[in-house]
């Protein structure tokens, strides 16, 4: 907020962004959401709305490629001004984002992806192992005990001190994953600045000696989002149960 003309036409664009191209699709879901919360509410028994279950999923992408878009951008142009000291002339600001923002899109994937990768590998390799008795042992198929059961079997495959170091292994590998995240946080602030040109070995410094601070940020700047989107979601889910009410 110290750079109010920035704040605003750093947001003007992807705002014009999701009203030009998301508006339509938006529409059609909120109208869908209000047929289907009448129905179930006050006109059961009358027969089921027309809903195309293909035309809604494929407007669910539509908002959400579109609202991933307007992020991107809106990122891009902020890490950019805050990685150049907030220093640069407004028209060359937008026009390098616009132009850093297929290389900023490509460097946020492999920050968000890179700690997947860490992670995808063991955690498949624990489900392979907890999952294999069902495989071993044909007694705990379907439909030959219930769930519960079959989970107490499994459960019962391992001691006490083996679920505790498969635990502590798990938390270990999470942990390498956020500080990998955290090392290389600033990447697409500089390949916003600066383009891919020794982007790598600069973010690596960077993040040097910060990793643990950075990773006990994104930690929490993440259950921070996530509380928000949770509470405006209750906040948008009541207004249109009050207004297909109304």
């Amino acid at each position: 907020f110290a750079h109010p003309i920035r704040l605003l036409l750093g947001s003007i664009l992807p705002a014009i962004l999701v009203v030009a191209v998301g508006l339509g699709p938006l529409r059609r879901i909120i109208a869908v959401w209000q047929v289907l919360i009448a129905w179930r509410t006050e006109s059961v028994g009358t027969g089921a709305p027309a809903v195309s279950p293909e035309q809604f999923g494929l407007d669910i992408l539509k908002i959400q490629g579109v609202a991933l878009l307007a992020l991107s951008l809106w990122l891009c142009a902020w890490q950019r001004a805050a990685a150049r000291g907030f220093a640069e002339p407004i028209p060359r600001w937008l026009g390098g984002s616009l132009l850093r923002l297929p290389g900023y899109i490509v460097a946020f994937v492999i920050w968000l992806l890179s700690p997947a990768v860490v992670l995808a590998i063991p955690c498949g390799g624990l489900a392979w192992l907890i999952t294999r008795p069902i495989a071993f042992y044909p007694g705990l198929s379907p439909p030959a005990q219930t769930p519960r059961a079959q989970a107490a079997a499994i459960l019962g495959f391992f001691s006490d001190l083996q679920w505790w170091v498969i635990a502590a292994a798990v938390v270990t590998v999470a942990r390498i994953a956020l500080w990998l995240s955290a090392r290389l946080s600033p990447l697409p602030a500089l390949v916003a600045s600066q383009g891919w040109r020794g982007t790598f070995g600069r973010a690596w410094q960077l993040s040097r000696g910060h990793g643990f601070g950075l990773s006990a940020s994104l930690a929490g700047y993440t259950i921070l989002i996530f509380l928000l989107l949770l509470i405006s979601g209750f906040v948008y889910g009541a207004a249109i149960v009050a207004r297909s009410g109304s």
